[in-house]
């Protein structure tokens, strides 16, 4: 059995948003109807006769707008075709311009 909570920073605080104890899924569906912005969702298992575990926590961030899976595949694109860094050019015509005599 799994407690989680679902929070969103606003400001330097963070708000609750949902709530659930004693779900029997690993599952948990994020609806469109959360805005976007970040979040942090925390988990603790738990089971009779056991101590519950400690609580698990990761951050994440959610996309303004549409979330559609065609919209997250241009996301997905476009990022790809983002360079890290400015040095990632550099290197990138270096290597390329290796002579392999």
């Amino acid at each position: 059995r799994y407690d989680y909570i679902l929070q969103k920073k606003e400001g330097s605080s963070w708000k609750t948003i949902e709530k659930k104890s004693d779900l029997n899924e690993t599952r948990m569906d994020f609806s469109n109807e959360h805005p976007g912005g970040r979040y942090r969702l925390a988990v603790r298992a738990r089971s009779p006769g056991r101590e519950p575990s400690d609580l698990a926590m990761t951050e994440f961030s959610v996309h303004e707008g549409d979330r559609s899976p065609a919209a997250i595949q241009v996301s997905r694109l476009r990022e790809s075709m983002d360079k890290p860094t400015s040095w990632y050019g550099v290197a990138s015509y270096l290597i390329t311009n290796i002579d392999y005599s």
